[in-house]
């Protein structure tokens, strides 16, 4: 069974390989590389130990204090103390429930669904913040998955 390097490292080579095949710049050669790389590594969110999984776990526990301290802060314009306590006791409760949701290694995740579902909500993201090249990088994100599920497959 591959590992987080052995995936990273092959989704980078994917990506890297579709900026050659059409002809990109160094730039956008690594950039392409790059988000290859990423979305290579995120079919094993669902196992509990890995890399993915532990850095989800704490970039969940930076963002989800913020994202909740500015929605009762300044959205609903909740006391500041209140919505600073409040979503430092609220966001550790999300982040386990959000345990709970991540479904068994090699189910879902795992699968050609997800692969289209997450490169798609990529590349609409991309095309709703005016990204240039969205397709492209939408398509570096499906690449990058498949390479993770193919290395899969084979090992």
């Amino acid at each position: 069974m591959p590992n987080f390097l052995a995936h990273s490292l092959t989704g980078f080579i994917t990506g890297a390989l579709l900026g050659s095949f059409l002809q990109y710049d160094l730039i956008q050669i690594v950039i392409l590389g790059f988000i290859s790389f990423i979305f290579s590594a995120i079919p094993d969110i669902d196992h509990p130990n890995s890399k993915t999984r532990k850095t989800y776990r704490k970039i969940l526990s930076v963002i989800l204090p913020i994202f909740s301290f500015f929605i009762f802060y300044i959205h609903l314009k909740i006391n500041f103390l209140f919505s600073l306590l409040f979503s430092i006791i609220f966001s550790p409760v999300l982040i386990f429930l959000s345990e709970f949701l991540i479904p068994k290694h090699r189910t879902l995740t795992h699968t050609f669904y997800f692969c289209f579902f997450v490169s798609f909500l990529f590349t609409l993201f991309l095309f709703l913040n005016n990204i240039n090249n969205y397709l492209i990088y939408g398509l570096s994100s499906f690449l990058g998955i498949c390479s993770h599920l193919i290395l899969d497959k084979l090992f």
